[in-house]
């Protein structure tokens, strides 16, 4: 969904009464790397409460890897960005005994976590 249409839609939102919104989908933390020009997930966030009256935003189901440095920051540092993390964590279980997996995915997902928490 394009930013301007999540703006309208979350003003309409706070037309009606709401005051917190959910930011979720599937592939959340890759939205707007098919734009051009390309997007980031902060932008839609920064833009979003910048151009809405929206109290609260709570970003949802955002995949470990996408949790970038700079996202993080911006949920850690703003008052009206919730402190909560969905974090999928399905395929980070590390090593499998029947077939050997890379136990990278899952110190990867760790750290991600400590970075988050």
């Amino acid at each position: 969904m394009k930013l301007d249409r999540v703006i309208k839609e979350a003003n309409a939102l706070v037309s009606a009464g709401y005051r917190e919104i959910v930011l979720s989908g599937i592939n959340l933390g890759r939205w707007g790397r098919d734009f051009q020009p390309q997007q980031r997930l902060k932008t839609w966030s920064v833009r979003c409460w910048r151009h809405t009256g929206i109290e609260k935003i709570r970003i949802s189901s955002v995949e470990p890897m996408d949790w970038s440095g700079n996202l993080i920051d911006l949920v850690a540092n703003s008052p009206r960005i919730a402190k909560h993390a969905h974090v999928p964590l399905q395929s980070g279980s590390g090593p499998n005994p029947a077939t050997y997996v890379s136990q990278v995915p899952a110190l990867h997902y760790a750290e991600k976590i400590r970075k988050i928490h």
